[in-house]
């Protein structure tokens, strides 16, 4: 048999707007994400679970059925998030 490889965790954070306005290192509230706080503690927050669930993966989902704007999609806005907090990638959720 072979040998089988643990699985990762995905944890989807969502839903950012595709026209988000993320000023880096900075506040959430252009981004769509209604968290009451700052880029810094997610990031925090993040490296905690990280830490004490390693397999576990974090994106960012972007879109959903609420938000729509992809002609202003910002790919540079949602990298500099991405990156902020720590995450591991991206869903793209075009509707």
């Amino acid at each position: 048999m072979s040998e089988r490889r643990p699985h990762r965790r995905p944890l989807a954070l969502g839903f950012a707007r595709p026209d988000m306005i993320y000023p880096e290192g900075g506040e959430l509230s252009g981004s769509g994400l209604q968290f009451p706080f700052a880029a810094p503690f997610l990031r925090e927050a993040i490296a905690t679970l990280k830490k004490r669930n390693p397999r576990t993966r974090v994106v960012v989902s972007v879109g959903g059925a609420n938000y729509g704007r992809w002609d202003r999609y910002d790919a540079a806005a949602l990298a500099r998030l991405v990156r902020d907090i720590g995450a591991d990638g991206v869903d793209l959720d075009y509707e």
